[in-house]
């Protein structure tokens, strides 16, 4: 599964400023377009794309985690949900969800530059 991070507030070319929250877009459906999370009134830790809008569950906060890896989650469901990938046992996983928090490799993201630019 390959995400693109759009990272709207970069302080400078290479840091990335936590202390914002950021969407997060496919470069194929671009930035009208962006990951959310599914309020159904259940487990509320399904993910979808959806329009941009001003709503807390596409709202990413980064957080530092280990070897330089980043912890996903949204103001919405605050700290103690983040994105993590489904544990299947038999092969790599490309369902994505919300899970409690845990120190689990499923949940640090490691963010690569793109070599195209945010349009």
């Amino acid at each position: 599964c390959l995400i693109t991070l759009s990272l709207l507030s970069i302080a400078h070319a290479d840091t990335l400023d936590t202390g914002f929250y950021f969407y997060l877009s496919t470069e194929f459906e671009g930035a009208n377009r962006v990951l959310d999370v599914v309020n159904d009134g259940k487990k509320n830790d399904k993910l979808a794309l959806a329009k941009t809008d001003e709503v807390q569950g596409q709202l990413w906060k980064l957080t530092p985690a280990a070897a330089g890896s980043y912890r996903l989650t949204t103001q919405w469901r605050g700290a103690k949900f983040s994105l993590d990938v489904f544990n299947d046992a038999d092969e790599k996983s490309s369902s994505l969800y919300l899970a409690p928090s845990d120190e689990v490799t499923g949940q640090f993201w490691k963010l690569t530059k793109s070599t195209e630019p945010v349009k």
